[in-house]
């Protein structure tokens, strides 16, 4: 078994399209949508995660970072530049979001361990915590 976690900072450029709310994370050229920057910011982790796990699960970690376009970059400088001065309403708004992404991969041979693992804690009764409990990142 296979774990990385990883701490980001990614800038994001907020802006309207077309009535909505997107959140552009300018280091991997990904979107998030959605009707209020908060929506977009949460669709946009979202999509970072599922971009990073499958890269990692792919072996294409080389992929995992696309930049943006240049032009985003230079709204994100421009935009926060402008938000010391005044808070946008209506125009471009910098942002950043941290995420942090745990990924395990397992091999056939984990699956089998942890399958046979399964079978035998069949219709056993665990006493006190369980040995791992899982994060939700958000």
């Amino acid at each position: 078994m296979k774990t990385q976690m990883f701490e980001l900072n990614v800038r994001v450029l907020i802006y309207r399209e077309e009535g909505d709310f997107v959140a552009h994370a300018l280091e991997f050229d990904l979107l998030g949508y959605g009707k209020t920057k908060a929506e977009a910011m949460s669709a946009l982790e979202a999509v970072i995660k599922t971009h990073l796990e499958f890269c990692f699960e792919q072996g294409l970690a080389e992929s995992a970072i696309s930049p943006a376009p240049e032009e985003f970059f230079e709204r994100w400088e421009k935009a926060q530049k402008k938000s010391f001065v005044d808070a946008l309403e209506d125009g471009d708004r910098c942002d950043s979001l941290k995420c942090r992404a745990a990924i395990i991969a397992l091999d056939p041979n984990d699956l089998a361990k942890l399958a046979d693992q399964a079978r035998k804690m069949k219709g056993r009764k665990v006493a006190g915590k369980p040995k791992f409990e899982p994060v939700l990142c958000g």
